[in-house]
């Protein structure tokens, strides 16, 4: 690519200076030589130093930044695509040449899961129902999960169970299940509560 660069842009300085050689002799040389006015040598002087430059240095390109949005939908828009494409700029010597292109994007995000194993220890606040003392505190484990909804296991001070919570926020929900008191495991009774969680 640098190299078609390199001959489009002598393309350039021949048809800029063409006009120099096609210009009459100047009469009166000595030896038979051909000259050439003086403006015109400063034409062709000027024009083998851009040449030069070319030769010496490799050109440069800036472009204006290219922005990657991806909305919560998982949807990936980028700024610089059609029909609103990016601006660039290729600078080789003392040539600029500005150009617009759209850029081919490759973006890799991932995707959280919503169900499946989920160790999460929480801190549960319960009333049991049908107790004449019905308000029990403890730890509760959570294995599973679906979306906001959750599997878990309870222990508190006066009983434990088996619990459905639903995430109002990330660290804090509402719990309700069955609880077997401890004084009489056979009688099992209706729980309802709050939970925090640790992570």
């Amino acid at each position: 690519m640098i190299h078609l660069a390199r001959v489009a842009i002598l393309l350039m300085v021949l048809l800029w200076t063409g006009p120099v050689f096609a210009v009459d002799p100047v009469p009166g040389c000595p030896g038979g030589h051909k000259c050439i006015p003086l403006d015109t040598f400063e034409r062709v002087k000027a024009a083998l130093g851009k040449l030069k430059k070319i030769e010496t240095t490799q050109p440069t390109f800036t472009t204006e930044p290219v922005y990657i949005v991806v909305d919560r939908q998982g949807r990936i828009f980028s700024s610089g695509a059609d029909p609103d494409p990016a601006l660039g700029e290729m600078t080789w010597g003392d040539f600029v040449v500005k150009f617009k292109w759209t850029p081919k994007l490759t973006v890799s995000h991932v995707v959280e899961a919503n169900w499946g194993y989920r160790p999460r220890i929480k801190t549960q606040v319960w009333a049991n129902v049908l107790d004449a003392d019905p308000l029990d505190v403890g730890l509760a484990f959570e294995p599973l999960y679906v979306s906001w909804a959750n599997l878990q296991v309870f222990a508190g001070t006066k009983s434990f169970g088996l619990a459905l919570g639903g995430d109002v926020t990330k660290n804090f929900g509402l719990v309700g299940g069955v609880a077997l008191p401890y004084k009489a495991p056979t009688n099992p009774t209706p729980m309802a509560g709050l939970f925090f969680s640790f992570n």
